[in-house]
């Protein structure tokens, strides 16, 4: 039994006792009730003793209650102490995975476009850009790269790689051995493809099946790392140094 249980009890029996009893060696004070007739007919006595007990029994169950409290509270602390550990050591969510450093895509092999008269397709190459402009309507023009062991090297070498095959068809499929008209024709190279020889020797090569022969109406650039030919020839061109 808890001790506040037992001290209730205690007080319970205490209080329906004490008022008809005076406790040897005590001292209280007694009263006597009058009956209707002028006798009395009982004397109640009130220990002096009463009072104090009363003030024991309570501090002894405030005392009791504190301790409880204080208890509750550290078992709360303690709740709250285990809880928040587990959360910090075992609730964390895993580091992030490093980002995926992915690799630049490579330059296209081959580009195309159906072409009206006025239009233009581009093809990037490592050191340049290839592009071909064309003057009539429904054409179909094709910029691949060639590998430079592909074919027999021009005269002076390919400069930094810049080979190429041009083909073009109608928009509708039929293919084409030549262009029906001019195009032109151009070769943009960077500083880099400059740096490698004498720009102004840089020239448009074409490769008829045989040999190297230069492109046509060559416009040649070197300030502006380019080099330009009006062409109607379809097959491999190279960026040559003859």
């Amino acid at each position: 039994m808890q001790p506040r249980y037992l001290l209730a009890a205690i007080l319970l029996i205490v209080l329906t006792f004490a008022p008809l009893t005076i406790w040897p060696g005590g001292s209280g004070s007694a009263h006597a009730q009058s009956l209707a007739d002028g006798g009395s007919f009982a004397l109640k006595a009130r220990p002096d003793w009463l009072p104090r007990l009363l003030t024991i029994v309570a501090s002894n169950e405030n005392e009791q209650k504190d301790k409880d409290d204080r208890r509750d509270h550290g078992n709360n602390a303690n709740n709250n102490g285990n809880g928040n550990n587990n959360d910090n050591d075992g609730g964390g969510m895993p580091p992030p995975p490093p980002p995926v450093q992915r690799a630049p895509a490579p330059a296209p092999d081959m580009a195309s476009a159906c072409l009206s008269s006025g239009g233009s397709v581009s093809l990037s190459l490592d050191n340049g850009t290839v592009t071909l402009k064309v003057f009539q309507d429904n054409l179909n023009v094709e910029l691949a790269r060639v590998d430079s062991g592909s074919v027999p090297p021009p005269p002076g070498g390919i400069v930094a790689g810049l080979v190429f095959r041009l083909s073009a068809s109608t928009c509708g499929g039929g293919g084409l051995a030549s262009l029906p008209s001019e195009g032109n024709l151009g070769v943009a190279y960077r500083n880099r493809a400059g740096e490698s020889g004498d720009k102004s020797r840089f020239t448009l090569m074409f490769w008829d099946g045989q040999s190297w022969q230069p492109a046509p109406k060559q416009a040649k650039d070197p300030g502006a790392n380019y080099v330009s030919a009006t062409i109607t020839a379809l097959g491999v061109y190279a960026l040559a140094q003859p």
